[in-house]
């Protein structure tokens, strides 16, 4: 489990083609947030994390962190239908457990997906993302030791 600041994500796109989509132009695709200061949601190997509705600021509040993202061709025409498990967020230095970090749809008519349901990884590769544990982490933390990626 790890407390993951929200401005590290990135998102990563298989770049293919799909039965019924074109294929996306990265310089014409982009994704949003409504975050105006850093915060940070829980996330567990098991997937039972925090929903990025509930990230929080430094400070405690709850924000909404939910990233839309909007997938466009070389014509910045919207993409619909691109398959969900193709569209995934990555995290530096984040082992990422397979499936468990894709956009919670496929996109719609016009080219939008969301990343907002909780995501399955864990464990720190390399460097260190600033986490603070303390001992409210230590509940979490014995409830899922031992759990792996599914």
């Amino acid at each position: 489990m790890e407390r993951l600041f929200l401005t590290a994500w990135m998102i990563m796109i298989a770049n293919g083609v799909v039965a019924n989509t074109s294929i996306p132009d990265l310089s014409n695709s982009f994704w949003i947030h409504d975050l105006t200061e850093p915060s940070s949601v829980l996330i567990c190997p098991a997937g039972d994390g925090q929903h990025f509705e509930a990230a929080r600021t430094m400070g405690g509040s709850i924000v909404d962190a939910t990233i839309t993202l909007t997938l466009l061709d070389q014509f910045h025409n919207p993409i619909a239908q691109y398959p969900f498990e193709d569209l995934w967020l990555s995290v530096p230095g984040m082992s990422l457990c397979i499936g468990g970090s894709v956009a919670d749809t496929s996109t719609d008519i016009h080219g939008r997906t969301t990343f907002s349901l909780p995501k399955f990884m864990g464990g720190i590769q390399s460097g260190d993302l600033d986490v603070v544990i303390n001992l409210s982490d230590l509940v979490i933390f014995a409830q899922h030791l031992g759990h792996t990626c599914p």
